[in-house]
């Protein structure tokens, strides 16, 4: 399924969202790396198939762009955003620019795209300009959410979360949603309706000076097997330059004394525009900005029973990756403590923190 959503807030400023995977109008699809999944699948349903997965949140100059549906005919439109608005540093309208582009409505339409453009430093949603097109209202006040593509009704109305640590945090329900989203794909490869790539892009105000910056995070599974805690697989999404990296890590089969090591895959979704080749790892650590822990018991009734927010900063677990390798680090008191916690009743429950930590400079 393909997925967008915009919120904007009166103290935040821009939250957005994207899946990254694509998929074509063929009976039989390519083998697509899915970082929650662990492994190539390959699978079409109702006459869609797997083709590959692409950056949907674009971001240049001041504007930040998403799209959604026809990768061709978006990304025809936000590269003549790119030029007509200098590189992103003045503001367009977005009708005007398809209009003059020529293009038929009948072929404009088979492109939902919402655009964005930060007017000043501080980043407060009265500052950002929002236009979209052939896309839905989400929800309005308060929430104020646009959105389109095959999944925004199942995300958005199907998917049950909820906010614990910070449940008044504007961005609490959507985080959770987002962070829910790891378990229910990694568990299900059935059907296409269940499938949004592996991975969310998370974006949303630059710190500082006017634009927008895109968001680190981690998830981390543990498994509950007769009373014990093993730590699962990690999945990780971070940034160098315009390219998204993905590292999953998955464990090691314990042999001595001590913790596991672990096996490592790290694959790459290059810009959208392709305004530049992939960049090497740099030396200085990256570390996520969120990190989420997912508790799962096999055979429970309740699949998902917590998610819990890690502060690396408070090195209850620490998640680094460079040119040098990575490294993962938690705290006993952190596994005691997901040890302890007990089933949620709801489908799922979030605890999670920005650590403000946005990682080495890219």
């Amino acid at each position: 399924m393909t997925l967008i959503f915009s919120k904007l807030d009166p103290d935040i400023g821009l939250f957005a969202g994207s899946d990254i995977l694509v998929s074509m109008k063929e009976q039989f699809g390519t083998a697509v790396d899915l970082p929650f999944k662990g492994r190539p699948i390959e699978h079409a349903s109702q006459g869609y198939a797997l083709a590959g997965l692409r950056q949907k949140t674009i971001i240049f100059g001041r504007t930040l762009v998403q799209w959604a549906n026809r990768t061709d005919v978006s990304r025809d439109i936000i590269r003549r955003i790119f030029e007509v608005s200098e590189g992103g540093e003045s503001q367009i309208e977005l009708p005007e620019v398809i209009k003059a582009m020529g293009m038929p409505d009948s072929k404009s339409a088979e492109a939902s795209i919402i655009y964005h453009y930060a007017d000043e430093a501080e980043g407060a949603a009265g500052s950002i300009d929002r236009q979209a097109r052939n896309c839905s209202w989400i929800s309005s006040e308060p929430d104020n959410i646009v959105g389109e593509g095959s999944g925004a009704g199942q995300f958005f109305y199907d998917l049950t979360a909820e906010g614990g640590a910070q449940p008044n945090h504007p961005l609490s329900h959507l985080v959770a949603k987002v962070m829910a989203h790891a378990l229910a794909e990694s568990a299900g490869t059935t059907s296409l309706d269940d499938l949004y790539g592996g991975w969310f892009e998370l974006a949303t105000t630059a710190r500082g000076a006017p634009g927008f910056r895109k968001i680190s995070y981690a998830t981390r599974f543990w498994m509950r097997r007769d009373g014990q805690l093993y730590g699962g697989p990690i999945v990780f999404g971070f940034y160098r330059g315009l390219t998204l990296y993905l590292l999953r890590l998955e464990p090691r089969q314990k042999t001595g004394k001590g913790r596991p090591g672990y096996d490592h895959h790290l694959q790459t979704v290059p810009d959208f525009l392709g305004r530049e080749e992939e960049q090497l790892l740099s030396e200085a650590p990256i570390r996520p900005e969120v990190i989420s822990h997912i508790v799962v018991e096999p055979g429970s009734p309740i699949q998902m029973q917590w998610i819990e927010g890690g502060d690396p900063s408070l090195h209850e677990m620490v998640l680094e990756v460079s040119a040098e390798g990575f490294r993962v680090e938690y705290s006993e008191s952190l596994k005691k403590r997901l040890d302890a916690l007990q089933p949620s009743e709801r489908d799922v429950k979030l605890y999670y923190q920005f650590t403000g930590d946005p990682g080495a400079p890219r």
